[in-house]
């Protein structure tokens, strides 16, 4: 759930949905969030309707607290409403967990309408 998504991947679909360049629509995050951070840096508290409110906080780590709109936040997360929160044993960490995961996930093969799709093969 880590996944980071970069500004111009984000503008491209902004950009898609809203029919401005993507060139503009990267302008317009970044100035948001630009704005965002300039009424942080007062001490003020940043309400956006449907969106979510921004806070700052007294921990370097985690400088700033976002808590998602109610209803954006349901949306969110309805495709996840199908599974039940499970305990965890005493005695199990975040260190042990960790550990047990995975490093990365095997790389997909592309499959083409006529079969996979053969390596490149690399110049001798």
């Amino acid at each position: 759930m880590d996944k980071k998504i970069p500004i111009r991947a984000l503008a491209t679909r902004l950009a898609q949905e809203t029919q401005m360049t993507v060139d503009d629509a990267e302008q317009f995050i970044k100035t948001a969030f630009e704005l965002v951070a300039d009424e942080l840096r007062t001490g003020a508290q940043v309400k956006i309707n449907a969106l979510g409110t921004f806070t700052l906080t007294n921990t370097s780590a985690d400088p700033v607290k976002f808590q998602p709109d109610a209803a954006w936040s349901r949306a969110v997360n309805a495709a996840f409403s199908m599974f039940e929160p499970v305990g965890l044993n005493p005695g199990v960490t975040e260190e042990l967990l960790n550990q047990a995961a995975p490093a990365q996930e095997p790389p997909i093969s592309p499959i083409s309408p006529i079969g996979p799709i053969p390596p490149q093969s690399q110049p001798q």
